[in-house]
């Protein structure tokens, strides 16, 4: 299954961060994502 969010905002620079969830429920690996929305690139 998957989760679709969508949302909208006005920035110059977007940081995500989230952690997996494991098989039994706790907290998994880390990805982290970045963009610089000016210089349209990863930030």
């Amino acid at each position: 299954d998957a989760v679709f969010v969508q949302y909208a905002f006005q920035a110059a620079k977007v940081k995500q961060q989230y952690w997996e969830q494991t098989d039994k429920g706790g907290k998994g690996a880390e990805t982290q994502l970045g963009w610089n929305i000016k210089e349209n690139r990863e930030a």
